[in-house]
């Protein structure tokens, strides 16, 4: 994506817009992870735990995934 011919303010709201996005797919990300947790369906995948899913899978870093 090259954004060298956007204007500074289209930018900074384009930033604004794009946080806004973050923020709601975070909240439907982490509700759908709590689902998944209280189903155990890392089980039947063949992780040992959430957290061995978490950063196996997912790849987060150990002190991530136990946040």
């Amino acid at each position: 994506m090259n954004l060298e011919n956007v204007s500074n303010n289209e930018l900074t709201n384009r930033i604004d817009i794009l946080r806004s996005k973050e923020r709601e797919v975070v909240l439907k990300f982490l509700i759908h992870l709590g689902e998944f947790d209280k189903r155990k369906v890392y089980l039947s995948l063949g992780y040992s735990s959430f957290f061995d899913y978490c950063t196996r899978k997912l790849g987060y870093a150990e002190s991530a995934a136990y946040r």
